[in-house]
């Protein structure tokens, strides 16, 4: 991703003209040029767009894990818990979907994911529940069975973070 302001046409340009001295080469499938003030594209796992502040009224960059991204976490975790791994011991299953988990999340930790990481962290939560339902053959939904503490302190599950992180605004201009 290559970020300027005007002649996006020529710095592309360049940019081809510099790659193949590195052994790289640049992809014109791949290689888009986008407004981002207008509108949103998707790079490496993230969707980026320009949104307004409700509290300043500014405009700034809203950086968000893409519905991609999201949707395969989601589909790994309920490959892993699907019916077909009932045979496995539940410490074995937690480690494979915490393993999953931790991994997606340390990269997906970023920024504005806080609406994100509590609908995957509802979505996970529910589909441990619907799992060991189905190993144990329990006729109800199990929140009484298995609230949240029981998932996280006795099976161990992985606690995804519900609060985006809050870093402090760098400016380039400004050095102490």
């Amino acid at each position: 991703m290559i970020r300027c302001r005007a002649q996006a046409n020529q710095v592309r340009a360049i940019v081809a003209e510099q790659l193949p001295a590195l052994g790289l080469r640049l992809s014109v499938a791949k290689t888009r040029v986008r407004d981002a003030r207008r509108q949103a594209f998707t790079f490496l796992g993230f969707t980026v767009r320009v949104a307004r502040s409700t509290r300043t009224g500014r405009a700034f960059p809203l950086i968000r894990p893409s519905a991609a991204a999201r949707q395969r976490l989601r589909d790994q975790v309920k490959a892993l818990t699907g019916r077909d791994h009932l045979a496995l011991p539940t410490p074995t299953l937690i480690t494979a979907v915490d393993r999953v988990v931790r991994g997606w999340a340390g990269y997906g930790h970023f920024q504005h994911c806080t609406q994100d990481f509590s609908a995957l962290r509802w979505f996970l939560e529910e589909r441990v529940r619907t799992y060991w339902r189905r190993k144990h053959r329990h006729r109800t939904r199990a929140y009484q069975a298995l609230p949240y503490t029981v998932l996280s302190g006795r099976l161990g599950l992985y606690r995804l973070p519900t609060r985006a992180p809050w870093t402090p605004p760098t400016s380039a201009g400004r050095c102490r």
